[in-house]
Parts: C-alpha cells; sequence; structure tokens
C-alpha cells in the first residue's frame, strides 16, 4: 500500500519536448512497476473524433486505485484507526460517578 500512497501520476507520462509541456502517455510496460500496481483500469476506444477526415483516433483511459481508500485501509490494519473505543475505568471511579449521577437527579 505504501506505494499507492506516494505514488505520482506524472510517472505515467513522458515529456515529449523538453522545453514545453507535451506529454504523451508512457507504454504500461515502460511505466515503474510500483505505478503499474496503482492502475485500477484501462480502457482503450479506437473511433473517428472528425468526421470526415478518415483518420481513426485512440483514446486511453486509466483509472488508479483510490488513495483515500488505501491509506484508510492501511491505517485500519496497523491500528491507526478504530472504529469502536472501549473505555474501562477501576469499579471505584464506576461507583463514585453513580452516585454523582444520583445527586445530580436529586436522589442522593
Amino acid at each position: 500500500m505504501r506505494f499507492l500512497a506516494f505514488s505520482d501520476v506524472a510517472q505515467l507520462f513522458d515529456r515529449v519536448h523538453k522545453g514545453s509541456r507535451t506529454f504523451t502517455l508512457r507504454q504500461i510496460q515502460d511505466m515503474p512497476p510500483e505505478i503499474r500496481k496503482c492502475i485500477s483500469s484501462v480502457k482503450v476506444k479506437t473511433e473517428n473524433l472528425t468526421a470526415g477526415d478518415g483518420a481513426q483516433d485512440t483514446t486511453v483511459e486509466i483509472k488508479l486505485w483510490s488513495k483515500t481508500d488505501a491509506l484508510q485501509l492501511g491505517a485500519r490494519a496497523n491500528g491507526w484507526l478504530k472504529d469502536k473505543v472501549e473505555i474501562s475505568a477501576p469499579e471505584e471511579m464506576l461507583s463514585l460517578l453513580d452516585r454523582a449521577k444520583a445527586r445530580a437527579r436529586g436522589s442522593g
């Protein structure tokens, strides 16, 4: 889960021109293994985006696993998050609290 928590989506892309902001998606086999582990699904769609030009355009959609969910599950697994809080107290403390509650209600 560590790789998912610290993943950087920039590792999905290569810079095409060094000085510009033009990027291209890396081939999956060229992505670092820790980034490939973050991929939930890949959809590839080939279609003609501009009518009449006769060219086929390919759209790639990459969905990553949720960082928030992974961090939450990791925190639970390590005991850093608790769904239920248990409080224990010595018997003397409980009887003292019971007497205070009774006094507050006016019956003690």
